[in-house]
């Protein structure tokens, strides 16, 4: 009888704590990015990109913006892809942090949770929490404050938006100590 139960059991624990692939609006990193995949999840208005002035029709651009329904609101999205169009990172701003923690806790599983303590330019001292969900070389990171205090940023990158930052931030810096 116990054995009976007990597979049942065990099943229903493995779909309980199932991880699925780490995403943002249904968008994965590391692969390549459709038009039609973009304008499904915008919010009416047309996809723009950094050089402005595009519409919802041209997805080549390197950088977009997007408004996506998420959460309880709307968040402005900011999606950038290399020159072949495969999705480097996706960033998020716009909403709530505790709600967004729990929605995402619940779809990917309990984070890595990290404190500290953070400052802004007057020196005044703010804790940040940032919860982190790892799927190989995937990291979809969410942190209590962006670049303003008190504006959650919800980021997702992968091997390659990682490889990209590296060598644009390793370029700036060289550029940087030629000038010294």
């Amino acid at each position: 009888m116990f054995r009976r139960l007990l597979l049942p059991l065990c099943l229903l624990a493995a779909l309980s704590s199932a991880s699925y692939a780490l995403d943002i609006k249904g968008l994965h990193v590391d692969q390549p990015l459709s038009c039609t995949q973009l304008h499904a999840i915008d919010e009416g208005q047309p996809t723009w990109s950094s050089r402005g002035g595009r519409t919802a029709a041209d997805c080549n651009d390197t950088l977009l913006f997007a408004a996506v329904s998420f959460g309880n609101g709307t968040a402005l999205m900011m999606v950038q892809q290399s020159e072949k169009q495969v999705l480097l990172s996706v960033t998020l701003t716009g909403f709530d942090f505790n709600d967004t923690l729990a929605a995402l806790t619940v779809k990917f599983g309990r984070p890595k949770i990290t404190e500290t303590v953070i400052h802004n330019r007057m020196n005044a001292a703010f804790e940040q929490t940032t919860a982190e969900w790892v799927d190989g070389d995937v990291r979809l990171r969410l942190k209590m404050h962006g670049i303003t205090i008190g504006k959650p940023v919800l980021q997702l990158f992968g091997k390659q938006g990682l490889k990209d930052f590296m060598e644009k931030k390793e370029n700036a810096a060289a550029n940087a100590a030629s000038k010294l």
